[in-house]
């Protein structure tokens, strides 16, 4: 009788474990899937093109650990939050003509938070230090961290990235020194002899020991979030569907909503950056983020002629995978998208189309119509039926009456430090008039029709501005088209306060 009671306590005790178990996980109604360490290497060998090669040793295998059982919850939140920061990474990488699997690298550091700071001082989704921020051309001040920027950080982390991989040669030493810097890389290559990573790691600080196994398993959970039964934790839809722009003068948060409609909280949450909830003044320009629908409205005020810069989403949350619904339906991950703000379309494939085209075409991502369509490859056939999602344009009513000091045009803040009119034909009269009594030049952005007797816009060069600089300042402008225009050869640049035809309004 006492092995039988034996065996029974046993049963008993491990049942309730399993069940406490169970109800201390989000996954009240999932278990969390098990795996063997074969599974990761087979999976770890299909990335294609990584720039560091698969390895797979104890510090990978802790690192897979911690992102699929024992912090669950915060690798579903981290990867949510992918949506909002990869587009901006990617772009900006693609512009750099860097490898786009670094932006796995900002998971190990911050896990994409930009409001993220370590014990040592370190900031924003890169870490960046204050001194190597600085060195960096990050502004950090009582106003603002650049650091937090997910545009200027970025920017900043691939132009650091790619200096440490024309140093090395290999993207496992860059790694190791961006975490620990090229002094102690250095003197491990000189004790090891060796510039091979695995080689010389026992020479290095244990956080650099183990920093590119980190950035490995980072790359894994990425790419295979879904094989451990992990649903991102995804924000809202209109922090995913966001606009970037550059504003030039001083504006508050609270000026941004009422122009725009976006509150002040979403505004903040998109633009960690600014401590004090204020734009200063900046010749170089802040980046400012709202959701589409806001700065369809933030461009109207300021008259500019260029459209939003839109950061498609990488995957959207309006389709959950079959195996994921119902848990997303209890946990409330994927609400459906609010009634007439976004259009539900559908496209036949062609013989011919392929997924990139039509990404280009829908405006969005190859991930985006792999998702929305649940996917599991990119190759289409003739006849297949497509969904795809978009957001219907919006434009916010603008309640600018109740700041009348915010300017209509957007003028340099140098310009004058009184109020501007709000309506077109007064202050733009008066900033003529006073630009003509004062004989200064200042660096302003024409309006569409202040120069159109011929139709067309007109820009006047400001002191040390390329054609470069100005074709980014207008949508779908390139500085073959400027030349072109204008008859401007290489031998003959335009100097500053030459007016330039840019395109027909």
């Amino acid at each position: 009788m006492k092995p039988r009671f034996f065996i029974l306590l046993i049963s008993i005790l491990a049942s309730l474990a399993v069940n406490a178990q169970s109800s201390r996980s989000p996954y009240a109604s999932y278990t969390i899937p098990s795996y063997t360490d074969q599974e990761v290497k087979l999976r770890l060998n299909q990335i294609i093109n990584a720039i560091v090669p698969a390895r797979f040793d104890a510090i990978v295998r802790s690192y897979v650990n911690t992102y699929t059982v024992r912090k669950r919850d915060r690798t579903e939140a981290m990867l949510g939050r992918a949506v909002m920061y990869f587009p901006i990474m990617e772009e900006i990488m693609q512009q750099k003509n860097m490898p786009m699997d670094l932006k796995y690298l900002s998971v190990v550091e911050s896990a994409l938070d930009p409001k993220a700071t370590s014990r040592s001082g370190a900031a924003g989704l890169w870490q960046f230090m204050p001194p190597t921020g600085r060195e960096k051309g990050l502004k950090i001040n009582r106003f603002v961290d650049e650091r937090r920027d997910p545009h200027k950080s970025t920017d900043a982390a691939m132009r650091y990235l790619k200096q440490l991989f024309d140093r090395y040669g290999n993207w496992e030493l860059a790694l190791a020194a961006y975490n620990g810097g090229p002094g102690r890389v250095n003197r491990a290559i000189k004790r090891g002899k060796s510039k091979n990573f695995w080689r010389i790691r026992k020479y290095l600080p244990r956080e650099t020991r183990n920093y590119v196994p980190a950035y490995i398993a980072a790359t894994y959970i990425m790419q295979y979030y879904q094989m451990h039964n992990l649903v991102p934790l995804y924000p809202a839809l209109d922090l995913q569907m966001t606009a970037a722009t550059k504003v030039y003068q001083k504006f508050t948060f609270e000026q941004i909503s009422a122009i725009t409609g976006v509150s002040i909280d979403r505004i903040a949450l998109l633009n960690p950056s600014y401590k004090k909830n204020v734009l200063l003044a900046n010749q170089r320009g802040n980046f400012l983020i709202l959701p589409q629908n806001g700065m369809l409205a933030m461009h109207q005020y300021l008259g500019r002629p260029d459209k939003p810069k839109v950061y498609n989403l990488l995957e959207t949350p309006i389709q959950a995978p079959n195996h994921n619904q119902r848990l997303a339906n209890e946990r409330g991950l994927l609400p459906p998208p609010p009634a007439g703000d976004y259009i539900k379309s559908n496209y036949t494939v062609r013989k011919g189309d392929r997924i990139e085209d039509l990404a280009k075409l829908f405006h969005c991502t190859t991930q985006n119509i792999l998702t929305w369509n649940r996917l599991s490859t990119v190759f289409l056939h003739e006849g297949q039926l497509l969904y795809v999602y978009l957001p219907r344009e919006k434009i916010t009513v603008k309640r600018i009456e109740s700041f009348p000091s915010v300017p209509a045009l957007p003028i340099a803040p140098s310009v004058s430090k009184k109020p501007i009119s709000t309506d077109y034909k007064t202050s733009y009269k008066r900033y003529q008039q006073r630009n003509s009594r004062k004989k200064q030049k200042t660096k302003t952005t024409l309006n569409l029709k202040a120069f159109a007797p011929e139709q067309y816009l007109f820009y006047q060069i400001q002191r040390r501005e390329t054609l470069v600089e100005i074709a980014d300042k207008f949508h779908g402008v390139t500085v073959k088209d400027i030349m072109q225009l204008n008859n401007i050869t290489k031998k003959h640049l335009p100097i500053p306060g030459r007016k330039l035809k840019i395109k027909k309004i």
